[in-house]
């Protein structure tokens, strides 16, 4: 089968959030580190690939959720979680569990910074129907983009039947992958939009993606109805939602725990080594990376971050024993991952001009030798 249709080369993918309403706001590393890992975990236990793989160890999806730590130095960190359980022992059915923890002092001090990124615009784009697309071999579209910002660039893209494995299935992904491995001018990239995936024509690759325009100058009749596009179909760098931005950035060095809980010791092995190959092997796929939405698709506000996971330096802290205070007999067995991690998000304010009108479309600014100064013989 071609790369094209590879499912295995996962690559760079969004978190998506349970509840879209509530988004995690600027500045706040810690939270949406929790929040991410918390999303993910339910995502990676839940999923029926791993369920296969642990039918002869763990015989349930693990609860997990998100604590607070104390900031007392003196303090156990396993008990915020753990006090829980102790003044519910009778709740048995909250474990196993998994329990995302926030660093405490003793583990990595906490770095924290904030600095001006650039100037931004987000680039021209064509919002395409969601899949999947029912092609015909031969299909294509042809597109228009001015990468220099005068010079017209076509792009011919065509699809054909041995890129996919069922040309009249074929998904915004694959449709993508196509697309990319062919076009110089213009990306392609997937969406969300009302639970359905969707695929976006934008302008970028070679050249620069503003100032830009990108137009639909031709295609097959099959391909613009699957699409929903139709003939000279355009979005610039001048339309409106164009305005130039300057982006900011807040980073943070944290670790995060990731606590293991159970009522015997051999699902507490169990989840324990699941958790440490996802942190240290399955997030290969995505390159040790978590985005948000916004990195994707800049339409979705307020989830401009990225969480990158130190795989080399992720730890197994140790087990621990507490007993439960209605019978000294009957047992929590603890784990603890350290998970070392970089939290970076970006912020986007819109430029005003002297008019007080925000500020479109960006030019690029332009370096020129001084005539005037000395210069070297």
């Amino acid at each position: 089968m071609p790369v094209l249709d590879n499912p295995v080369l996962i690559g760079a993918a969004p978190t998506v959030p349970d509840n879209v309403a509530q988004p995690l706001y600027f500045a706040e590393p810690t939270k949406a580190a929790k929040d991410v890992f918390v999303l993910e975990l339910r995502h990676y236990f839940a999923s029926t690939a791993l369920r296969r793989q642990t039918t002869t160890g763990i015989t349930e999806v693990p609860q997990i959720d998100k604590y607070s730590v104390a900031g007392n130095k003196t303090t156990d960190p396993l008990e915020t979680a753990l006090d829980i359980i102790r003044a519910y022992p009778d709740l048995t059915e909250d474990l196993p569990a998994i329990a995302v923890l926030s660093a405490t002092g003793q583990n990595l001090k906490m770095d924290v910074s904030t600095r001006f990124v650039a100037q931004v615009q987000y680039a021209p784009r064509l919002v395409c129907n969601h899949g999947p697309y029912n092609l015909q071999d031969g299909d294509f579209i042809r597109l228009r983009t001015f990468p220099d910002g005068v010079t017209a660039q076509d792009s011919n893209l065509i699809v054909k039947s041995l890129m996919f494995a069922d040309i009249t299935q074929v998904t915004p992904q694959q449709l993508a992958q196509a697309i990319n491995f062919q076009a110089l001018y213009v990306y392609a990239s997937t969406a969300t939009s009302s639970g359905n995936t969707i695929m976006v024509l934008e302008t970028g690759k070679l050249g620069f993606s503003a100032p830009n325009t990108i137009i639909v100058t031709g295609g097959s009749s099959n391909m613009l109805t699957q699409l929903g596009l139709t003939l000279n179909q355009q979005d610039s760098s001048s339309q409106a939602g164009k305005q130039v931005m300057n982006r900011y950035m807040s980073t943070a060095s944290l670790t995060l725990g990731i606590e293991v809980i159970a009522e015997d010791d051999n699902a507490r092995t169990d989840i324990t080594d699941l958790l440490y190959t996802f942190f240290t092997f399955a997030l290969a796929d995505r390159g040790f990376t978590l985005y948000g939405r916004s990195i994707f698709d800049p339409t979705i506000p307020d989830e401009w971050y990225q969480i990158i996971i130190k795989d080399a330096e992720v730890a197994i802290a140790g087990e621990q024993e507490f007993p439960r205070p209605s019978d000294s007999r009957d047992k929590i067995y603890v784990n603890r991952i350290n998970v070392p991690c970089q939290v970076i998000q970006y912020i986007d304010r819109i430029i005003v001009g002297p008019n007080g009108q925000p500020i479109t479309p960006y030019v690029a600014p332009t370096v020129s030798v001084e005539s005037l100064l000395p210069q070297p013989s």
